[in-house]
């Protein structure tokens, strides 16, 4: 935290408890209310309003990208603090300058080496004081790169402490068997922990009573073990952000390829009197992270929006769940990692970064498949076993859950109870409903987006009933033009195309490299630093 707050003050909020400066990419969400006080518990802060009014854009994006965008929360009454910002004295946020991008070039080896060094820095800094660790590792790079950091400093005894991996997902997933070859290699105790058709329903009232239904369930996974098994007073370590400071990855799309955030009234869900003032909304958060960064090109801009609005919004603040129990931390989020990937040419922050940072790592991690791809990232090992791609199957979960309460409660009674929701089109989400109840409807082409808002919509009716009539119905006054709904960003052959792994493969391979020519001649490489 910055050092304008050195103690407790008379406002809510316990200063000294977070683990990240002001400057870090991860911050724990904290929100203030119309009081003044501040809040790291969403579900608390509501409470202490006495009257609450739907934020429609914060509605709108979480419908459209899975997420609430900037300060903005379920409810107007309620801000999140600003991405980089400190706290001041009396409570109120100051933003932070975003720190500058940079076109610098450096061989990919000592690149590599740079950032070993650093995310040992940060790592031993934050983990140092703490005798039990919660790695969590999948099958990616991320998570790996994380556990062989923590490795080498056990290894040169900078840590003194117990390590625990843990995994979640079905078992015979690429995800659980490499991460646990990854343990085994490493010397790790590892945890699989399953994951179910039966954590559909649980990770619901855990995204109710711990969240606020802030995020979907569908992205908790299996963190409610997190929190029922780890000790208060040991540390839970991740790489999520990894992909995106290393390899400057979001999404499966680098930087170059990024384009603007665009919320949509998908499937049209929002009732068309509203959805223009949810999109004004959300323009207006999309805009004022824009104006924070001033003149600079749309790579940085797009990036800063990824940092800014998904990764805070959707990754931070599911992982905040974590730290009801105890404290998380994400790596690659110190100002002294994150600032030096930035100020690299993004033509050079690639796969080949991980591929020699892996091998300087060592005990053949290099060597171990990666999930997304099966294969090695030095094309070492090909695994050609038959385990599952996919470590969840959400989208028969979901339907099954949808199913069973449509049964126990009645067709008509279970949708009327949506009504809560004042914003819905209720036409329109009965017609939804309809399809995503349908056996023989494949909803697939938009991966477990159908299935993530759902949830949600079902975390948000328990939470709104929770909270009865100080939500206040919204009324259509001056309204903004009407946006017409949209449930598809692409065509369908582009849906069709981008489902064979071989073409989706090769075409995108084909346009990273164009776009990174590309980028050497719009952004001249600075050769002097």
């Amino acid at each position: 935290m910055s050092d304008s707050i050195s103690q407790k003050q008379n406002f809510g909020f316990e200063f000294g408890t977070e683990l990240e400066a002001s400057t870090s990419l991860f911050q724990r969400p904290l929100y203030r209310g119309t009081s003044g006080n501040l809040d790291f518990d969403f579900a608390h802060a509501v409470e202490n309003e006495t009257h609450l009014t739907w934020d429609l854009g914060a509605i709108m994006s979480t419908l459209s990208l899975g997420y609430a965008l900037g300060t903005s929360t379920l409810f107007n009454e309620i801000k999140r603090r600003p991405w980089l910002s400190e706290v001041k004295a009396d409570g109120s946020f100051r933003e932070l300058p975003i720190p500058p991008h940079g076109r610098r070039w450096y061989p990919v080896q000592e690149i590599a080496a740079q950032l070993f060094q650093r995310l040992q820095q940060e790592i031993e800094e934050v983990a140092k004081p703490y005798s039990q660790i919660y790695l969590l590792l999948s099958g990616g790079l991320d998570s790996r790169i994380v556990a062989g950091v923590v490795k080498t400093l056990l290894d040169q005894q900078r840590l003194q402490a117990d390590v625990t991996a843990v995994t979640w997902g079905q078992a015979n997933s690429r995800d659980v068997v490499l991460a646990q070859e990854v343990a085994q290699q490493l010397g790790f105790r590892w945890q699989h922990v399953v994951l179910g058709a039966e954590h559909v329903a649980e990770n619901i009232e855990v995204g109710v009573r711990l969240l606020g239904a802030t995020v979907s369930p569908i992205n908790l996974h299996r963190m409610n073990w997190l929190v029922e098994n780890c000790e208060s007073n040991a540390l839970v370590l991740a790489g999520s952000y990894g992909d995106s400071v290393g390899r400057s990855e979001y999404s499966k799309r680098t930087v170059l390829e990024l384009r603007p955030m665009s919320p949509v009234n998908s499937w049209g869900l929002i009732r068309a009197d509203l959805s223009g003032a949810a999109q004004q909304r959300c323009q207006e958060e999309i805009t004022n992270l824009f104006q924070r960064a001033g003149d600079v090109p749309n790579y940085v801009r797009y990036e800063h929006q990824q940092q800014g609005h998904y990764m805070r919004g959707k990754i931070a603040q599911t992982m905040s769940v974590i730290s009801v129990r105890c404290p998380v931390y994400q790596a690659f989020t110190a100002s002294h990692v994150y600032q030096y990937m930035w100020s690299l040419h993004p033509s050079i922050r690639t796969d080949d970064v991980y591929r020699h940072l892996l091998k300087d790592l060592g005990r053949q991690l290099v060597n171990i498949p990666w999930a997304r791809t099966n294969a090695a990232l030095d094309r070492s090992r090909i695994d050609r076993t038959m385990m599952s791609a996919n470590y969840h199957d959400y989208s028969r979960w979901t339907q099954e859950f949808l199913k069973q309460q449509l049964a126990e409660q009645g067709y008509e009674n279970y949708l009327s109870s949506f009504e809560v929701l004042s914003f819905l089109d209720q036409k329109r989400f009965r017609d939804w409903i309809g399809i995503l109840a349908d056996p023989d409807l494949n909803i697939r082409t938009s991966g477990t987006a159908a299935q993530g808002t759902y949830l949600w919509l079902e975390s948000l009716r328990r939470f709104s009933e929770r909270l009865g009539l100080r939500i206040q119905k919204i009324h259509c006054t001056d309204i903004p033009k009407a946006l017409p709904a949209r449930t598809r960003s692409r065509t369908q052959i582009r849906q069709i195309l981008s489902s064979i792994p071989l073409i989706r493969n090769f075409s995108g391979k084909i346009r990273r490299t164009f776009l990174r020519q590309v980028s050497r001649w719009r952004f001249p490489i600075d050769r002097n630093s």
